[in-house]
This record gives structure tokens, sequence and C-alpha cells, in this order.
């Protein structure tokens, strides 16, 4: 899985927003300017997080978004799925997949477990975690 530039930039608006919880909100092109993204862009995302109870707007001249819940409540399993839908490693993870040999594959266990440790993961850290976190300089490695 790779997160989208959704997700990427639906985080880092929401940890635009965290400080200011629970009183104070900030506009699409505000966030947009501080994080060099696309007006247009970000206000989809913003817009999906709002659909699905993430965030709310206030419209006007001194409208904005701002968090819907406590920065504590809002977990990042449900910002991704909000945002992206259902975290899905490969195809043949889906419900409603047509693959015919799951029943015999080692890889659609290996596909299953990945998907849920990484969901059992996201699901344990919170927007407020998150923000609190300290930050991680350079890339990782991961090479063998």
């Amino acid at each position: 899985m790779i997160f989208s530039k959704k997700i990427t930039y639906g985080i880092k608006a929401l940890l635009e927003l965290v400080p200011l919880y629970p009183s104070g909100q900030m506009t699409v092109k505000e966030i947009a300017a501080n994080h060099d993204i696309s007006k247009k862009f970000l206000d989809h995302v913003l817009q999906l997080l709002n659909k699905n109870d993430i965030v709310r707007s206030k419209k006007g001249s001194l409208g904005g978004y701002y968090l819907n819940h406590s920065p504590g409540a809002i977990r990042l399993d449900e910002i991704i799925k909000a945002i992206d839908g259902p975290i899905l490693f490969a195809d043949c993870s889906t419900r409603d997949s047509d693959c015919k040999s799951k029943e015999d594959c080692q890889v659609y266990g290996l596909i299953l477990e990945a998907q849920q440790k990484l969901y059992e993961y996201l699901s344990s850290i919170t927007l407020k975690e998150l923000y609190e976190k300290p930050l991680i300089k350079g890339a990782l490695d991961y090479s063998i």
C-alpha cells in the first residue's frame, strides 16, 4: 500500500487543525499555502473528511475548517478510510474479488496478515499522538 497524495495532504491538513482545537479554524487557502498544495485539490480532500464527520466547515469571511472531534479521538485508520476507502494491499483481498485460488494461495494469506497488521497499527495511533510525535529526519532504509 502506498499512501496517496490525498491521504498525505489530508493528514497534513488535519495536523494544522490540532493546535486550534476546540475553538479555532483555518481556511483551505491558509492550509494549502502552508504546504504548497493546490487549493482545489485540498478542498476536495477536506470535503471527504467533512462528509465522514472528521472535520466541519464554517462558511463566511470568518469561516474555515475545524476538527469535529478531539484530536485524541480521531484515529489514522478512520482518516485513511474517509479519504481513500479501506486499506487494501491487493485486489484479491477484497470481499468481492473474483480470484479463484484464494483457498490454496499462500500469497493471499500473507497479504491478509500484512493488511491486518497495518490496520492494527494505524488504528492504534490518534491524530493527537501523531501531532506530538517527534519528526523523523531523512529517509528510512529498508534495503536488503
